[in-house]
């Protein structure tokens, strides 16, 4: 009986996959309701090493934990999502919408924030370094122990500005 099941989920998923394969559409989100996933819910700690997600509205998503090495989120809406511990080095999050986005522990290093907007934005614990933050919206951020070098658009009068906030 046990057996059974395996094989007609094994079968599903098989179908799903060839469908998926066989579509003609390479949008994110359409490719996920195919598969009958969430896409706010159903990728934290998944694999997305180089998606394009760009500018989609993925408000309030559950990204903790995942792997976007490499991902195109230009102008996406990420507002009050979850992006603790999310492997983002060499993103582009260029024009991206975080307000209120958890980022903590993330990896931004080698990233591109620029006109990225992170209004309220939680970055504690985050590697920052060599993230290109020109004309960075950076009002009320949590910057708690992160790790901001080498940083395009942000010289050290502001980094200095930004590190007394916390204190």
């Amino acid at each position: 009986e046990k057996d059974t099941m395996l094989s007609k989920e094994s079968e599903s998923l098989k179908l799903i996959i060839a469908k998926i394969y066989q579509s003609k559409s390479d949008n994110f989100l359409d490719l996920a309701e195919m598969a009958s996933l969430n896409p706010l819910s159903d990728f934290a700690g998944g694999d997305l090493t180089g998606v394009n997600l760009s500018s989609l509205n993925l408000s309030g998503a559950n990204f903790s934990y995942a792997n976007l090495r490499g991902a195109d989120l230009t102008d996406t809406d990420l507002s009050e999502s979850n992006l603790s511990y999310a492997k983002l080095s060499g993103a582009d999050l260029s024009g991206a919408y975080l307000e209120g986005a958890n980022l903590e522990n993330s990896n931004l290093q080698n990233a591109s924030l620029a006109l990225a907007h992170l209004i309220g934005a939680n970055l504690s614990y985050a590697n920052l370094t060599n993230t290109n933050l020109q004309n960075t919206s950076l009002g009320k951020i949590n910057l708690k122990g992160a790790i901001l070098a080498g940083n395009l658009g942000l010289d050290e009068e502001k980094k200095q500005e930004l590190i007394k906030e916390l204190s």
